[in-house]
């Protein structure tokens, strides 16, 4: 896909708001469709660190996840010429990324558990501190308990049915809005919102035993 783009940052004068991703997005779309490779570039490195996130928390397969990002981005550049500035590519691309992910499980791992309804608010809050990446080092037992955890939880997103586990990563690990996972998964933020209560109470009994070990047993 090229040589990476040169990053230029530039400082906002005093009062004056950072770009959005948005924003942003249709610059280097703007840019691309005047003929530089850069403004692709530029697209690629905002994104392939969450998108790759994004499908091996729903994989769970490092180089399967790669080769679907590349195929992700692969998919991005032959669609240039239908791509507008007054659309998102942030959710152009997870919803590609999700769709490569579907096919993928139609073709490995067919067939999924079915969740039902309750929602866990300690669940989540495990989930949300789990996927988290940049944190300060703990100590050494720490991050074996913490690894564990974490371990635990992703492979129970693993397990939810593929739009339920599409919801919560989108959520819970990556920090999307509802009307972008509304976007992406086409459908109404209400189904969102119903979707992430099912997927919430199938974890709180997938993860009890480490509920159990953090909170301690409700017995």
């Amino acid at each position: 896909m090229g040589d990476k783009a040169l990053t230029i940052l530039q400082m906002s004068p005093p009062g004056v708001a950072e770009p959005t991703d948005r924003e942003l997005d249709a610059q280097s779309l703007r840019l691309w469709k005047n003929g530089s490779q850069r403004g692709f570039n530029q697209i690629v490195e905002r994104y392939q660190k969450t998108l790759f996130h994004f499908i091996y928390r729903m994989v769970r397969d490092e180089d399967e996840a790669r080769d679907l990002l590349q195929e992700t981005f692969v998919r991005l550049h032959r669609s240039l010429a239908s791509l507008r500035e007054d659309k998102s590519i942030k959710s152009w691309l997870f919803r590609t990324a999700n769709n490569l992910c579907v096919d993928y499980f139609r073709k490995h791992k067919p067939g999924r558990v079915t969740a039902v309804d309750h929602q866990a608010p300690e669940t989540l809050a495990m989930i949300e501190a789990a996927s988290i990446d940049d944190r300060s080092d703990p100590r050494p037992d720490e991050a074996a308990c913490q690894n564990a955890q974490q371990e635990a939880i992703l492979a129970a997103i693993g397990s939810l049915p593929q739009k339920q586990r599409m919801a919560m990563t989108l959520r819970s690990c990556e920090g999307l809005s509802m009307k972008e996972i509304s976007d992406i998964m086409g459908c109404s933020e209400q189904t969102v919102g119903t979707t992430l209560f099912a997927a919430r109470k199938r974890l709180s009994l997938l993860l009890r035993p480490v509920l159990n070990e953090v909170y301690g047993s409700a017995d």
